[in-house]
């Protein structure tokens, strides 16, 4: 869609039509208003035509934010905005899920300035629809408490729907939607009491999965989306179209962060500090990962991977990157389909990385019609794609992983699927040319535990608080 942006700034007045998506939150926007201009955006606000400011975490679409529409760029975001606000109970319950993190039963949650709560306990449900999976959560948070206080928010029922993720409904999009009425009609409707349901608001977050259909056919993802909507639509509880979207990488991978150092306390306890601590977020999915930290505040980041988050008050200048194609399973998909290929297509294939006697049968056309295999993603993650030979018949031909348990094979055959040796246009760069700055504090995986990160430089790591 198409969106103008006038600034009305004293400093540096000016007009452009930008090309936009729905999901683009309104902080990347400013940046990239601001890229080829004199203009801090971090000192800048975006205002609606009725003069109210966005909050900068929101996606234009969550903001209202339609076609066509003009928005006016001002100064002092953090003084004029409804900024005291930086996200409501909802937008922190769709950023609990949305970042793959089921299994959490607290999530980071903020409440604005002079909201009135009522004396009833309030819900909400977030649908994540993963690459492998959609998982649905309830929760409730205590609707009375004081003005300008944070609300702790438990986790109460969860479900898995059926099916192996909404991505996968791509022959027949419309049975996309009703794949969730087994969890939405026993789970929400149980978990939620009926006097509630109304003021209750129930979102989807598409993450990778759907990232990548959209990448290979917006119409077909356009179309499980509306079956998706068209049986939210059904239920009790308080939906609008906008509440029910595939999110970006950085939304995922912010998100991840938000809720990692929620679950630690950095966000209440960097409230009165002049020096805030935070956790780095490692978030690994079926068809994406993600890393997310906030460097050291001298480290100036491209515009592309920066994102201004406000979480109690406190500004935080994130440095956030999603990979697509390095989930679990698009990375494990494009290992197996390299071993087929240096294994000259023979029907069984050697994997160093799997125990002496395990074999594993898997169609070739898992292994090379994927986006991950072929296609601008493919090109765009891996440098190239992997195809067959035009004799060899996709639809009828499998391949055998035949485990052979070797240490050094397997080390060697992983490192293929990473690109250290690309040039770097940046300081420091992780692998295939990605821009990342030097890890600064500790890192830790949406699930609550531990996890480590290192980057390499060709053959030696670097660590900070990780091991390679």
């Amino acid at each position: 869609m198409y969106l103008t942006i006038e600034s009305v700034l004293s400093t540096c007045p000016d007009k452009e039509t930008l090309d936009v998506q729905e999901q683009d939150s309104v902080v990347d926007t400013i940046y990239r208003f601001c890229r080829h201009r004199t203009v801090d955006p971090r000192t800048c606000v975006l205002r609606n035509e009725k003069g109210q400011a966005l909050d900068p975490t929101y996606s234009l679409s969550l903001c209202g934010i339609k076609d066509g529409d003009t928005v006016y760029l001002g100064e002092s975001a953090m003084e004029q905005a409804p900024a005291t606000k930086t996200c409501d109970v909802r937008c922190a319950v769709i950023a609990a899920a949305a970042a793959l993190i089921g299994t959490i039963g607290l999530i980071a949650v903020c409440v604005s300035q002079g909201w009135t709560s009522s004396l009833s306990d309030q819900y909400g449900i977030v649908l994540d629809a993963g690459s492998t999976h959609t998982q649905l959560f309830v929760y409730r948070w205590p609707g009375l408490r004081r003005n300008n206080t944070a609300a702790t928010v438990t986790q109460v029922a969860s479900c898995r729907a059926e099916g192996s993720g909404i991505a996968q409904y791509s022959d027949d999009p419309t049975k996309a939607g009703p794949s969730l009425d087994g969890c939405l009609s026993t789970v929400a409707m149980t978990a939620v009491p009926a006097h509630a349901r109304a003021d209750t608001p129930i979102y989807l977050g598409a993450t990778a999965g759907m990232r990548l259909l959209r990448e290979r056919s917006s119409e077909t993802s356009t179309q499980i989306m509306t079956s998706v909507k068209t049986t939210l639509r059904h239920y009790p509880f308080q939906f609008e179209p906008v509440q029910a979207r595939i999110i970006s990488g950085m939304e995922e991978g912010s998100f991840s962060w938000v809720t990692v150092n929620y679950l630690v306390g950095n966000f209440e306890n960097n409230v009165q500090s002049l020096s805030p601590t935070t956790y780095g977020a490692l978030d690994m999915g079926g068809a994406s990962t993600q890393i997310t930290f906030v460097p050291p505040s001298d480290v100036t980041i491209p515009l592309e991977d920066a994102t201004l988050l406000r979480v109690y008050g406190v500004d935080y200048h994130v440095y956030a990157h999603s990979f697509l194609c390095y989930g679990r399973v698009e990375a494990e998909r494009r290992f197996f389909a390299n071993l087929v290929v240096e294994g000259n297509y023979t029907s069984e294939v050697e994997n160093p990385c799997a125990p002496s006697g395990y074999n594993l049968t898997l169609p070739a056309s898992y292994l090379f019609e994927a986006p991950c295999s072929q296609g601008r993603q493919a090109l765009l993650a891996w440098g190239s794609e992997v195809t067959l030979p035009y004799h060899i018949d996709a639809a009828v031909t499998n391949f055998t992983m035949v485990g052979s348990s070797s240490y050094a094979d397997c080390v060697a055959h992983v490192d293929k699927l990473f690109n250290f040796s690309q040039a770097c246009d940046y300081a420091s760069c992780s692998f295939n040319g990605v821009y990342q700055p030097s890890l600064h504090g500790k890192f830790q995986s949406s699930t609550q535990q531990s996890a480590p990160i290192a980057v390499r430089h060709g053959r030696r790591c670097k660590t900070s608080q990780a091991h390679c």
